[in-house]
């Protein structure tokens, strides 16, 4: 009975032993390869000078260098515009309400005062109680000859687009008058069709309310397009052995940040390299435990 227990803490001894055995050399083992693929870390910080040069152990993406990229790109991507036909059309309705009411309150028996205040509730149109008074004073066959007068006006300025005056960067719409030039072209008609002077600055301040950009900067469009040209866009690389810090220069916080990427500076383990270290583990342990040439391995 004392024999069996002896040969049972025997076994039981040399089972620990083989044990202990195996995590020693494995450890040693593992800690070996390791220091030679793992990448040799630096202590560095901005503005000390590197004593060698350091290389990219991989490729990665220089986030700075290719952000600079996508904007130069952003920015030669030609803006949208998208016309707005509405603006017109809502000028011609406003004009013909005008003057549709201006000729009915002439047979009104209400007094200029009160034709002076239905008038002002044409919100499209804001003018001194002399100019309405002026209109109100005109026959209906030279209000109907005026509301021609001021329409072929506006039709003459929408025959092009309108564009806001200035852009956002500053540089004018290609292709486009802007609401002065427009207001120009609107004088010319007017004062080519109505001799009276007094006239001409009633219908003049009427047709500069009814001028506005009719085409119009399309952030939506002009985005799908960004999104376009940033999908052909390739990404800036720093490829593998490519130096990074050169020999004797000062450190840049930019070295400093893909250093810091790239695991070669601070102490967080390189994500990128993680696989690597539990895939090596599992390769050491598997070695260590397999039978060499029909003999017992260390397990």
């Amino acid at each position: 009975m004392n024999g069996i227990k002896e040969k049972g803490l025997k076994a039981s001894k040399d089972k620990w032993r083989r044990i202990f055995l195996f995590t020693m050399v494995f450890v040693v083992t593992y800690f070996i390869i390791i220091t030679a693929v793992a990448p040799s870390k630096y202590k560095l910080n901005v503005g000390d000078i590197a004593e060698v040069d350091i290389k990219a152990p991989r490729d990665i993406i220089d986030q700075e260098a290719t952000k600079a990229k996508e904007n130069e790109i952003i920015a030669s991507v030609e803006k949208a515009y998208s016309l707005k036909s509405e603006v017109k059309v809502d000028a011609d309705k406003n004009v013909i309400t005008f003057f549709t009411k201006l000729i009915n309150l002439k047979s009104d028996s209400l007094t200029e005062k009160e034709k002076i205040d239905v008038l002002k509730k044409i919100e499209a149109f804001k003018l001194s109680d002399a100019n309405y008074k002026t209109l109100l004073s005109l026959s209906n066959e030279k209000s109907t000859e005026l509301q021609w007068v001021l329409k072929s006006a506006l039709d003459k300025v929408y025959e092009n687009n309108i564009g806001e005056d200035e852009s956002k960067d500053g540089e004018s719409i290609k292709n486009t008058m802007t609401i002065q030039e427009a207001k120009a072209v609107a004088d010319e008609v007017i004062e080519a069709s109505e001799p009276d002077e007094n006239i001409q600055n009633i219908l003049k301040d009427m047709a500069y309310s009814q001028i506005k950009p009719n085409f119009i900067f399309d952030k939506s469009k002009t985005d799908e397009k960004i999104t376009e040209e940033l999908k052909k866009a390739t990404k800036v690389y720093i490829k593998k052995n490519q130096i990074v810090v050169k020999e004797g220069e000062p450190i840049t916080q930019k070295q400093v940040e893909i250093l810091t990427e790239l695991g070669l500076v601070g102490d967080e383990v390189d994500k990128e390299y993680l696989f690597t270290y539990a895939a090596l583990a599992a390769f050491v342990a598997l070695t260590l435990a397999l039978p060499l040439d029909g003999r017992s391995s260390l397990l």
